[in-house]
């Protein structure tokens, strides 16, 4: 069980008094004022007192931490050292939602549901920059979770940042002597490039669609036949974006 915190401490005293000491004759008008006003004033500074830790405690808490502006968070920065995650650049909304992802992945047991969970989180990070308390449900189409032989699997998420993508977190939640593969889109499952012998993408896998996206290309991609910024060849609106890595 959680501790919480015990906000009516003054209360909770003279709740435990004799019932002679605590009679009232009146409301608010005890037998044993006197009593009553010296056990509250000693209480009081306990109250204080918690409150005060609460204020602490509750400071540390990620979600509280990571609410905090500005650039520089040192609750937040003392947090990812605790469960071996760097900021790595990262603002502090992301950086808690990452250190949220690094929790997930320390508490891993190489289960497919876990990997799955983690993929799931990556992509809802992604797609919302926080992580929301318990279980995470991904948006439609953007995990995939595929088991090889004889010991492995691949996952695919879709919609995915890129600076998520990187950290290579899916790596400390798969089982040692598992193979394992990431395969990722910074754009949508909805958006990227299918495979189809007709402009629509509803011809079968037997050509490139040449608008089977609607895709914007990322920042900064560059068109190696003019080297100028645009969209990916062939379609004009979009591209395939996925990359793969080895965990």
């Amino acid at each position: 069980m959680l501790p919480t915190q015990n906000t009516a401490i003054v209360a909770l005293g003279i709740s435990r008094l004799t019932s002679a000491n605590k009679r009232l004759l009146a409301p608010g008008v005890y037998a044993r004022p006197n009593l009553v006003a010296l056990l509250s004033a000693s209480l009081l500074e306990f109250q204080l007192l918690e409150n005060v830790f609460w204020q602490i405690i509750e400071a540390q808490w990620l979600a509280n931490a990571a609410a905090v502006p500005g650039s520089i968070n040192v609750a937040l920065d003392k947090l990812g050292a605790l469960v071996g995650q760097s900021r790595g650049g990262l603002n502090n909304t992301l950086y808690g939602a990452v250190i949220a992802l690094r929790i997930l992945a320390n508490r891993s047991h190489g289960r497919a549901e876990d990997i799955i969970q983690l993929a799931a989180a990556m992509a809802y990070i992604s797609a919302n920059g926080i992580l929301p308390p318990g279980q995470v449900i991904p948006p439609p189409g953007a995990v995939s979770y595929t088991e090889g032989y004889p010991a492995g699997f691949i996952v695919e998420v879709y919609g995915i940042l890129a600076a998520i993508a990187s950290l290579n977190i899916l790596h400390a939640a798969k089982p040692l002597g598992i193979g394992a593969n990431l395969l990722y889109s910074t754009t949508p499952a909805t958006e990227v490039m299918k495979w189809s012998a007709d402009d629509a993408g509803t011809g079968g896998n037997l050509g490139w669609a040449y608008k089977a996206t609607t895709a914007s290309a990322p920042p900064g991609w560059i068109d190696p036949a003019t080297g100028n910024p645009g969209s990916p060849p062939g379609t004009g609106v979009g591209g395939l974006w996925v990359a793969s890595e080895v965990l």
